[in-house]
């Protein structure tokens, strides 16, 4: 057998070489490359046309349905109001709306029980009723109150004490209630008469008959001698029956019919006659 040749190892294989690009090939690159530029560039606008546009469509949209949501409601307010005023119409030119009026009424009024009369008026009722006899309760407390000082004051007169008889010329003079000061008028006129019924028939009775002697004889150890100190009794002294036989006194030695207890009379004599008053 012959021996093989050896072969040398493979050596790669160099790629051929590119021809350069023709004018014509280098003007479509470039070309095909600009249209590409120019649709990436419009794409964009595009997109932000369209985003700036439905952002205004979405606004303008907003806003149209609120003023409709508001035009909605102002036509349903009005249609409402409307409705009502056609309904209270309506209700009030029924020929029956007097009956049912007086028909309610009366449900109320029957509705309310003594109870609740007793329980609503009364307090008002009480309280108008207490006003009312309060404003005429007090003249008629008043009244009685000076009644009884008439009656208390022609006690204390009667006992002989001046101040009784002050105080009953005070109401005859000073009130202003025309019962009051008539009560006590006529009280001092019965008291005053019997005061000179009485010492008038005490003076008849005495042995002299002469008021002068009673008085020179009514007090130990005094003995008015003159006009003027039986004036001075009559003006101030407290005791009515020593002043009522000074008042007899008086009418003896002057002459004049003088009333019992005027002191106004013997005041005006005394200064139509002062001489003889000193």
């Amino acid at each position: 057998m012959g021996s093989n040749p050896v072969l040398p190892p493979p050596q790669p294989s160099t790629p051929p070489p590119t021809p350069p690009f023709s004018d014509a090939e280098a003007h479509y690159t470039n070309l095909l490359a600009y249209f590409q530029h120019l649709v990436w560039l419009t794409g964009g606008a595009l997109g932000v046309v369209v985003l700036v546009g439905g952002y205004l469509f979405h606004s303008n949209l907003q806003d149209n349905l609120r003023d409709a949501s508001e035009n909605a409601k102002r036509e349903a307010t009005r249609v409402a109001t409307e409705e009502s005023q056609k309904a209270v119409k309506t209700a009030f030119d029924e020929k029956n709306v007097n009956a049912l009026i007086e028909q309610v009424a009366k449900e109320k009024v029957s509705a309310v029980t003594d109870k609740m009369v007793e329980g609503k008026v009364g307090p008002i009722a009480d309280r108008i009723i207490e006003q009312r006899l309060t404003s005429r309760l007090q003249p008629i407390e008043l009244r009685m109150l000076l009644l009884a000082r008439v009656s208390e004051s022609a006690a204390r007169m009667r006992l002989g004490l001046r101040p009784g008889l002050d105080e009953l010329l005070n109401l005859v003079n000073g009130t202003q209630d025309p019962d009051v000061a008539r009560s006590a008028r006529s009280t001092l006129a019965l008291v005053t008469a019997d005061y000179e019924t009485v010492f008038q028939r005490n003076t008849q009775g005495s042995p002299t008959r002469k008021a002068a002697d009673l008085l020179a004889n009514f007090r130990f150890g005094v003995q008015p001698k003159t006009l003027h100190e039986v004036v001075e009794i009559i003006s101030d002294d407290a005791d009515l029956n020593y002043v009522a036989l000074a008042f007899l006194t008086f009418n003896d030695l002057t002459g004049e019919k003088t009333k019992m207890f005027d002191f106004a009379a013997v005041k005006k004599w005394c200064a139509n006659n002062e001489p003889k008053c000193k």
